[in-house]
């Protein structure tokens, strides 16, 4: 490993909540072969903060308490702060498939869809997803420093709608006639987003099968949404897209659910708890520990999946 490019930031998140990025930039502490070493699962961990672990150090992320679960497994933990499904998708279209692999899970909070809808997050450009073709693209790049802006390019398109299965998908998720001029410019909003996340996750499908790795889609819910402040159920979008086109798909919102309200209470940061900026409201040690616990035994208990964790043993 080239000690030289690796990053650590001892005390991030308060004494000993260090966070170390290997030369990959990936929040590892050391540096990953191309090949996956003998005996070994790999498997991609692709998300925003709730992944990379805001507010704990390296080894109380839940990429790392899954590696932890097993002797056999190894966790790339490229999960970023802020990052929309989009630009996880393209941190992942860029280096993850750099490496073999035999799992990607993709692990998605509802606000990561919202972020697909803009071009800045923060006051930091970003890019954004098109299709065109039937092909996802990058648009705005070169990215800003700053840019808010939209398109709705493909609401516009007469034919963009044609695929009946994404078709359906839209009316019974998003509850949108979408054979009828959408007047309200969030619904148009969601319309297009939802079309590009199809397109997006089916390249994620084929990306993956070429490579001989299975794509899960991970559910992590929000202490907000457990309040019950959410809009667009992005998570039911998921679901069905999962139905429809036979992806292993991890919703962990019942599970949060039905555990006490103390209990509940200790898997999130509490406001004040961690001295960093948009730390509270991430998942504690323990919250780590329970997605970690809860996507092994999940794993597990997949077909799809099973067979690849268990092949080494």
């Amino acid at each position: 490993m080239d000690q030289s490019s690796q990053r650590v930031s001892p005390n991030l998140y308060g004494p000993g909540k260090f966070l170390r990025t290997n030369s990959q930039r990936f929040r590892n502490a050391a540096d990953f072969t191309k090949n996956v070493p003998l005996g070994k699962t790999r498997i991609i961990c692709s998300g925003d903060s709730f992944t990379l672990g805001y507010g704990v150090d390296n080894d109380h992320t839940w990429p790392q308490l899954l590696a932890s679960q097993a002797p056999d497994l190894e966790t790339v933990n490229m999960g970023q702060g802020g990052y929309g499904a989009d630009q996880a998708y393209l941190w992942y279209k860029r280096d993850g498939v750099a490496l073999d692999h035999d799992i990607q899970i993709l692990a998605i909070i509802s606000p990561d869809v919202y972020r697909m809808q803009h071009a800045s997050f923060n006051g930091y450009g970003k890019p954004v997803l098109a299709v065109e073709n039937d092909r996802v693209v990058a648009t705005n790049v070169p990215v800003p420093r700053t840019m808010e802006v939209w398109s709705p390019r493909l609401v516009r398109t007469g034919n963009a709608l044609s695929n009946l299965s994404i078709t359906r998908l839209l009316r019974q998720v998003l509850r949108l006639d979408i054979s009828a001029a959408v007047v309200a410019p969030q619904k148009e909003r969601n319309q297009e987003t939802a079309w590009i996340l199809s397109h997006m996750l089916d390249d994620l499908r084929q990306t993956n099968q070429a490579m001989g790795s299975v794509l899960v889609l991970a559910y992590l819910p929000t202490r907000e949404e457990l309040g019950g402040g959410v809009g667009v159920s992005w998570r039911t979008f998921l679901a069905e897209y999962a139905r429809q086109h036979g992806v292993v798909y991890l919703d962990f919102l019942d599970a949060f659910r039905r555990l006490p309200p103390a209990e509940l209470d200790k898997l999130f940061i509490a406001q004040g708890a961690v001295d960093f900026p948009g730390a509270a409201g991430h998942y504690t040690e323990a919250g780590n520990a329970f997605i970690a616990d809860l996507v092994c035994r999940r794993l597990l208990a997949s077909p799809e999946t099973a067979g690849k964790l268990n092949r080494s043993r």
